[in-house]
Protein backbone atom coordinates (compact mmCIF):
# COMPACT_ATOMS: atom_id res chain seq x y z
CA UNK A 1 0.00 0.00 0.00
CA UNK A 2 1.14 3.56 -0.56
CA UNK A 3 2.39 5.61 2.37
CA UNK A 4 -0.95 6.42 3.95
CA UNK A 5 -2.03 5.82 7.49
CA UNK A 6 -3.61 2.36 7.92
CA UNK A 7 -6.53 3.96 9.73
CA UNK A 8 -7.15 6.20 6.71
CA UNK A 9 -7.14 3.19 4.36
CA UNK A 10 -9.52 1.33 6.67
CA UNK A 11 -11.84 4.35 6.77
CA UNK A 12 -11.80 4.69 2.96
CA UNK A 13 -12.49 0.99 2.50
CA UNK A 14 -15.34 1.15 5.00
CA UNK A 15 -17.01 4.28 3.60
CA UNK A 16 -16.47 3.82 -0.17
CA UNK A 17 -19.02 1.00 -0.69
CA UNK A 18 -21.73 2.96 1.09
CA UNK A 19 -21.03 6.15 -0.84
CA UNK A 20 -21.22 4.20 -4.08
CA UNK A 21 -24.46 2.53 -3.03
CA UNK A 22 -26.01 5.94 -2.28
CA UNK A 23 -24.84 7.23 -5.66
CA UNK A 24 -26.31 4.24 -7.50
CA UNK A 25 -29.52 4.51 -5.51
CA UNK A 26 -29.89 8.15 -6.51
CA UNK A 27 -29.48 7.39 -10.20
CA UNK A 28 -31.84 4.42 -9.99
CA UNK A 29 -34.41 6.64 -8.31
CA UNK A 30 -33.81 9.27 -10.98
CA UNK A 31 -34.38 6.75 -13.76
CA UNK A 32 -37.74 5.65 -12.37
CA UNK A 33 -39.08 8.81 -10.72
CA UNK A 34 -37.30 12.01 -11.78
CA UNK A 35 -36.86 11.34 -15.51
CA UNK A 36 -40.06 12.13 -17.39
CA UNK A 37 -42.18 9.55 -19.14
CA UNK A 38 -42.82 11.22 -22.51
CA UNK A 39 -45.22 8.61 -23.89
CA UNK A 40 -42.91 7.67 -26.77
CA UNK A 41 -39.56 5.99 -27.25
CA UNK A 42 -37.21 7.91 -29.54
CA UNK A 43 -34.13 6.09 -30.80
CA UNK A 44 -30.73 7.62 -31.59
CA UNK A 45 -31.72 8.44 -35.16
CA UNK A 46 -34.49 10.68 -33.72
CA UNK A 47 -37.17 8.29 -34.94
CA UNK A 48 -40.23 7.39 -32.88
CA UNK A 49 -40.12 3.62 -32.53
CA UNK A 50 -42.77 2.95 -29.86
CA UNK A 51 -45.83 4.98 -28.90
CA UNK A 52 -47.24 4.27 -25.44
CA UNK A 53 -50.84 4.98 -24.62
CA UNK A 54 -53.84 5.89 -26.77
CA UNK A 55 -53.83 8.06 -29.87
CA UNK A 56 -54.01 11.75 -28.88
CA UNK A 57 -55.36 13.18 -32.14
CA UNK A 58 -53.77 14.59 -35.28
CA UNK A 59 -50.86 16.29 -33.47
CA UNK A 60 -49.72 13.16 -31.64
CA UNK A 61 -46.69 11.05 -32.40
CA UNK A 62 -46.98 8.13 -34.77
CA UNK A 63 -44.62 5.21 -35.06
CA UNK A 64 -41.95 6.10 -37.63
CA UNK A 65 -42.11 9.88 -37.12
CA UNK A 66 -38.78 11.67 -37.35
CA UNK A 67 -38.16 14.34 -34.71
CA UNK A 68 -36.74 17.55 -36.20
CA UNK A 69 -37.34 20.02 -33.39
CA UNK A 70 -38.90 19.80 -29.97
CA UNK A 71 -40.85 22.68 -28.54
CA UNK A 72 -42.90 22.73 -25.34
CA UNK A 73 -43.79 19.17 -24.38
CA UNK A 74 -46.71 18.02 -22.30
CA UNK A 75 -46.25 14.65 -20.65
CA UNK A 76 -48.99 12.07 -20.56
CA UNK A 77 -49.89 9.77 -17.73
CA UNK A 78 -47.44 6.99 -17.00
CA UNK A 79 -48.39 3.72 -18.66
CA UNK A 80 -47.54 0.18 -17.63
CA UNK A 81 -45.68 -0.33 -20.92
CA UNK A 82 -43.31 2.55 -20.15
CA UNK A 83 -42.62 1.28 -16.65
CA UNK A 84 -41.98 -2.22 -18.03
CA UNK A 85 -39.60 -0.83 -20.65
CA UNK A 86 -37.54 0.84 -17.91
CA UNK A 87 -37.67 -2.25 -15.69
CA UNK A 88 -36.42 -4.39 -18.58
CA UNK A 89 -33.39 -2.19 -19.08
CA UNK A 90 -29.92 -2.07 -17.56
CA UNK A 91 -30.90 -0.54 -14.22
CA UNK A 92 -29.68 -3.55 -12.18
CA UNK A 93 -26.31 -3.98 -13.93
CA UNK A 94 -24.45 -1.34 -11.87
CA UNK A 95 -25.40 -3.17 -8.70
CA UNK A 96 -23.59 -6.28 -9.97
CA UNK A 97 -20.39 -4.25 -10.33
CA UNK A 98 -20.97 -2.61 -6.95
CA UNK A 99 -21.33 -6.06 -5.38
CA UNK A 100 -18.14 -7.27 -7.10
CA UNK A 101 -16.21 -4.26 -5.79
CA UNK A 102 -17.57 -4.67 -2.28
CA UNK A 103 -16.81 -8.41 -2.24
CA UNK A 104 -13.28 -7.70 -3.42
CA UNK A 105 -12.80 -5.20 -0.58
CA UNK A 106 -14.20 -7.59 2.00
CA UNK A 107 -12.78 -10.96 1.01
CA UNK A 108 -9.71 -10.60 -1.21
CA UNK A 109 -6.37 -10.98 0.51
CA UNK A 110 -3.67 -9.70 0.84
CA UNK A 111 -4.82 -6.20 1.55
CA UNK A 112 -2.94 -4.07 -0.90
CA UNK A 113 -3.07 -1.57 -3.69
CA UNK A 114 -4.11 -4.10 -6.37
CA UNK A 115 -7.15 -5.16 -4.35
CA UNK A 116 -8.14 -1.53 -3.89
CA UNK A 117 -7.65 -0.82 -7.61
CA UNK A 118 -9.86 -3.78 -8.53
CA UNK A 119 -12.61 -2.47 -6.25
CA UNK A 120 -12.15 1.02 -7.66
CA UNK A 121 -12.43 -0.34 -11.22
CA UNK A 122 -15.71 -2.06 -10.31
CA UNK A 123 -17.05 1.09 -8.67
CA UNK A 124 -16.11 3.30 -11.62
CA UNK A 125 -17.79 0.85 -14.01
CA UNK A 126 -20.89 0.83 -11.80
CA UNK A 127 -20.91 4.64 -11.82
CA UNK A 128 -20.66 4.75 -15.59
CA UNK A 129 -23.43 2.21 -16.09
CA UNK A 130 -25.64 3.75 -13.41
CA UNK A 131 -25.46 7.28 -14.77
CA UNK A 132 -25.80 6.39 -18.47
CA UNK A 133 -29.63 6.10 -18.59
CA UNK A 134 -29.88 9.68 -17.31
CA UNK A 135 -27.49 11.17 -19.85
CA UNK A 136 -30.15 13.20 -21.62
CA UNK A 137 -31.44 14.86 -18.48
CA UNK A 138 -29.76 17.25 -16.10
CA UNK A 139 -29.81 15.86 -12.56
Amino acid sequence: MPKLNKNAWAFIEMVLPWVMLLFLGYYTLAMFVIMPYPGVFIDQRKTVTVVYGPDQGENSFLQGDVIEQIGPVTYLDITIQEINSRLNSQWFTPYIFWLAGTVSLLFLRPRGLLRFLMALFCYITATWLGASPCQDTIL
